[in-house]
């Protein structure tokens, strides 16, 4: 038995080993009182022992202070950080591990810091805010295994290649996102520069641009290479050949380069390969049969390139594998065809399948699913499979995420769903489905985050209350839901309830409880009542659409001193019958005081707001699209307008009652597509300067997005500009047309029905990119620019009921686009042109009331049927045409009166031919029923709607 003396002895040495140094504990000490740790993350640095200290270690024996792991610490939410680098830490001379990793250091030179710990095995110095050049100290680092300098500035670290070869025992280099340059073109391609001991390289998030170059650099690297990390390196050119070489690689990740070019097959000699990621690069052409060699791959990741062919040749031929342990398939966003190989249902430990967005067909059965046990995740949205299970399948996985947006699911709904309660993820949007919902399907989906069943027929009523949903994300738009709007839970963050058959008022979701809504659409619905005061402590809110209902009332006015309203992107309710002034908090919290208004679209039209534009409107310089067409505001159109909505795009405030002229500052919208200022009482005469419209004078366009949101813009904004759908109402060629998916094509200036007095300017010729002018019912004078010709995308014109005299010109003819036209009730002369497209236009009426008008669609011009004299010109080459007419029509009687006799006789006379051509249209006429009988089930897909005497019809294109 050791006696106390003996114990106590045992325990005083203890305590001596493992004491930390005086110095080292002092230094420690110093560094800490160099650091901001508001959450006091070291507050246990205290006491004579610092070995006890948190993420301290000390050697066992001598108790010097070895490692040191502040980084460790901060976990996302807690951060240290210092305005300097304190060189107290130098005093460490033993230390063999330091992780600084996060701590962020305002200013710094990294060359200040690495300079004495010639022990080191591992340095972390990842997101710590130092820059400079790779200090030469470093390469004293003879014992260093990993080094990670991620985030690190290393602009000016020209000989980094030089630096990794100096370090013979370096393991692990991460030097991610450090805005390197690419390696001189010397040290890439030296052939005595090997770097043998390296096994985990990641230089992701680097500029290398030339891929030729690193190619060579890759050469330079050891064939015992395990993990290499290129990602987001912008390297450009033909997938690098001397990857061939690391035959020892487990994880290859060059995803979002700009690499093109096919996959060469050489990637099957890569036999150890656990994962694969060329995502979101430019590769082309069938994908190689890589799969029977590559018999340890985990996790394939092609997503986002431009491959095409069939699947099936990703494993064709003999394999060697005994059994495959792919986990991990992502094919999406690229061009791939066909239907899905067997291959794929082979795959037993397949947890993520993503082959969405491809043009993948075929059908897929409940049978083909027996061996996928382990599936997680499914995503096959974006094609056109067609699922054939049997209403009593249990399907064998459990998923979390189903993407099936676009796949054939109906007409029934899908009864399997029931068997996978718990899902976080679900879309069946657009999937055939022609159906009730099923009450057990709300509970079924009580986990979910996200649930989108848009675009299908689903009908019935939904559950007063969703409460118990934690989705965070709603979206059940263009179906056939009933009822009142149910009541959500308030975690709820975007609801699309928009084209169903929802009535009662908006309470159940615009209520005080919902302070977490940010999109919002319940259009096209039968909801009525008024808007809730509510809304005005909306304030994370940025898309509101209560557009086509029966909302009735005023807009609550909110107090900006005692409420937290919305700073909204888009603001649609039109088509309601809201009435009052247009409240202030539209345009975001006291804009002019405060920030930019974040307003990129306001539609306001076919209401009853009353009063004049409101002037707070001037600080919104993002919006793209103002509509306040058919309400009652009164007074001027304000020259701000030009002044202050830069970005305006689309301008419509017609079927008001504004006065005044029209301002010249308009002109400064040079973005500007449309502007409708028709049906108001607007004087003066029409601006010169509205020549300065450049997105009107431009004939080549494409089609695309007209809302651009700010960089950064939140997940949110994301969902509304691909969720809400653009909608510009447009009167052209008499009829109301709803733009939907063109807007950006669109090209209209309408200043009909005012007082607008003077001529017609010239200028307005400049604007050869309209597709429609309408400066009818106007006091306008004078005669029809010649240069109205020049205008070749002119599809639609309009100049009636004005006083303009003179001829119609004839560059008119040169309108091969125009397809409506009307010049009626002016004071023209002369003969109509003719020639082109518009003698197609054969409607008398649109040349009514010019009484000095003739020729063609109108009666003769005098002297056009005076005498034809054969030497006269045109009267004698009228005379040969009509004597040439009459030649041919005999002939044509002729020829028809034989040809008619010589197949009927052959008919009468041949009893074969009779039956061959009597069974030939009967199965032209089986052929057409069937097609029309697929079209009328096939589901209908409008690109704009035609408003015509009150009548909405879909227009199928």
């Amino acid at each position: 038995m050791p006696t106390k003396k003996t114990q106590s002895t045992k325990t005083a040495l203890s305590h001596l080993c493992l004491a930390c140094q005086d110095n080292e504990r002092q230094a420690l000490l110093t560094f800490k009182q160099s650091l901001t740790d508001d959450c006091n993350l070291l507050s246990n640095w205290r006491g004579a022992d610092c070995c006890r200290w948190r993420e301290v270690g000390c050697s066992k024996k001598e108790g010097n202070v070895i490692k040191l792991s502040i980084g460790r610490l901060t976990d996302g939410q807690c951060y240290v950080s210092s305005n300097y680098f304190d060189h107290s830490l130098s005093t460490l001379k033993y230390l063999q591990h330091l992780d600084l990793s996060n701590v962020t250091f305002s200013s710094g030179d990294i060359q200040q810091l690495v300079g004495s710990f010639t022990n080191l095995r591992y340095l972390n110095l990842s997101g710590t805010g130092l820059s400079g050049k790779i200090p030469h100290d470093l390469g004293n680092l003879t014992y260093l295994k990993y080094l990670d300098m991620s985030s690190v500035d290393l602009t000016r670290a020209t000989d980094w290649v030089l630096f990794v070869r100096n370090l013979p025992s370096l393991s692990v280099l991460k030097l991610s996102r450090c805005n390197l340059p690419s390696p001189p073109l010397a040290s890439a391609s030296s052939p005595n520069g090997n770097i043998p001991s390296i096994t985990t390289l990641d230089l992701s998030g680097n500029s290398f641009a030339d891929g030729a170059i690193f190619d060579r650099f890759l050469l330079s690297l050891s064939s015992s290479l395990v993990h290499l990390n290129l990602s987001s390196c912008s390297m450009n050119g033909p997938f690098p050949r001397s990857l061939k070489n690391l035959t020892s690689l487990r994880v290859l990740d060059l995803s979002y380069n700009y690499f093109n070019g096919s996959l060469p097959k050489s990637l099957g000699n890569l036999s150890q390969l656990e994962a694969l990621d060329l995502t979101g690069n430019f590769l082309l052409g069938s994908i190689p049969g890589i799969l029977q060699h590559l018999c340890n791959l985990r996790s394939l990741l092609l997503s986002r390139n431009y491959l095409s062919g069939n699947m099936s040749r990703m494993l064709e031929g003999e394999t060697r594998c005994k059994r495959f342990t792919l986990e991990e398939l992502d094919l999406s966003f690229n061009q791939l065809n066909g239907s899905l190989p067997d291959w794929v249902w082979q795959m037993q430990h397949l947890s993520t399948l993503d082959l969405s967005y491809n043009s993948l067909d075929g059908v897929i059965s409940d049978t083909q699913f027996v061996n996928m046990t382990e599936l997680k995740i499914l995503r096959l949205s974006g094609n056109r499979l067609i699922f054939n299970t049997a209403s009593t399948w249990v399907p064998p996985f459990k998923l979390n995420i189903i993407d099936l947006g676009s796949c054939r699911l109906g007409p029934r709904f899908p009864t399997w769903l029931r068997t996978q309660r718990g899902f976080q993820y679900l879309n069946i949007s657009n999937a055939f489905i022609f159906d009730k919902i099923p009450s057990w399907f709300w509970d079924a989906s009580y986990a979910a985050d996200h649930l989108k069943l848009s675009h299908n027929k689903i009908s019935g009523d939904i559950h007063s209350s969703l409460k118990f949903l934690s989705a965070t994300t709603i979206d059940i738009c263009f179906n056939l839901f009933q009822g009142k709007l149910p009541s959500l839970n308030s975690n709820v963050k975007n609801i699309f309830l928009d084209d169903n058959l929802f009535s009662g008022d908006t309470q159940p979701i615009l209520n005080a409880e919902m302070l977490n809504l940010r999109d919002v659409t319940l259009s096209k619905n039968l909801l009525s009542g008024e808007i809730p005061s509510a809304i005005c402590n909306f304030s994370s809110m940025q898309l509101l659409d209560l557009s086509n209902n029966n909302i009735s009332g005023n807009i609550p006015e909110c107090q900006s001193n005692k409420d937290s309203p919305p700073s909204p992107y888009v603001i649609n309710l039109a088509n309601n019958y809201l009435s009052g002034s247009i409240p202030q908090w539209m345009a975001g919290p006291v804009p002019q005081l405060t920030a930019e208004s974040h307003l990129t679209e306001l539609r306001l039209n076919n209401n009853s707001f009353d009063g004049e534009i409101p002037s707070f409107l001037r600080y919104c310089n993002r919006m793209t699209i103002l509509d306040l067409g058919e309400n009652k505001l009164t007074g001027k159109i304000p020259s701000w307008i030009g002044e202050g909505l830069s970005s305006l795009k689309f301008l419509r405030l017609r079927s008001n009652m504004l006065t005044g002229k029209i301002p010249q500052q308009l002109s400064y919208l040079t973005s500007l597509q449309m502007l409708d200022l028709a049906q108001n009482n607007l004087s003066g005469t029409i601006p010169n300067s509205f020549k300065n419209f450049s997105a009107m004078t431009k004939v080549n366009r494409t089609v695309e997005g007209i809302i651009s949101y700010r960089d950064g813009a939140s997940p949110s904004v994301e969902i509304a500009s691909s969720k809400f759908e653009e909608i510009i109402e447009v009167e052209i060629k008499g009829r109301q047309l709803d733009y939907t998916k063109t807007l950006s094509l669109v090209m209209v200036l309408d200043l009909s029905c005012n007082n607008l007095s003077g001529e017609i300017p010239i200028e307005l010729m400049d604007l050869i990119g309209l597709q429609s002018l309408n400066l009818s019912k106007n006091q306008l004078e004078g005669y029809i620019p010649d240069k109205f010709g020049g205008m070749a995308q002119l599809e639609a014109l309009d100049l009636s009921m004005n006083h303009l005299s003179g001829k119609i010109p004839g560059s008119i003819v040169l309108l091969t686009a125009l397809s409506y036209l009307n010049l009626s009730h002016n004071d023209l002369s002369g003969r109509i042109p003719s020639g082109n497209q518009i003698q197609t236009l054969t409607d008398p009426s649109i040349y009514a009331g010019n009484s000095d008008l003739c020729g063609s669609p109108l009666p003769r011009c005098p002297g056009d049927e005076h005498s034809r004299v054969p030497t006269q010109g045109a009267d004698a080459e009228d005379e040969d045409g009509d004597s040439d007419m009459f030649e041919l029509y005999l002939g044509m009687g002729i020829g028809f009166a034989v040809g008619w006799w010589v197949i009927c006789g052959a008919f009468i006379f041949k009893n074969s031919w009779r039956v061959a051509c009597f069974q030939y249209y009967d199965d032209m006429e089986n052929n057409f029923i069937v097609k029309m009988d697929t079209l009328r089930r096939r589901p209908r897909l409008s690109n704009f709607r035609v408003r015509d005497e009150g009548r909405v019809t879909n227009i199928i294109h």
